[in-house]
């Protein structure tokens, strides 16, 4: 599994397991694409 830089250094200073993604690479994910998974993550867990 490859991570990206703002990845790896979340994981060394807060030693939790980080979930990358993405949609096109090289493209810049939209802010309400990521509000979204946030939301279905968060929903997620309350189950």
């Amino acid at each position: 599994r490859r991570y990206s830089n703002l990845a790896w250094l979340l994981r060394a200073r807060y030693l939790v397991d980080i979930d990358c993604w993405s949609e096109v690479m090289g493209k810049p994910l939209k802010p309400q694409t990521i509000v979204q998974v946030i939301h279905d993550k968060m929903s997620g867990l309350e189950n």
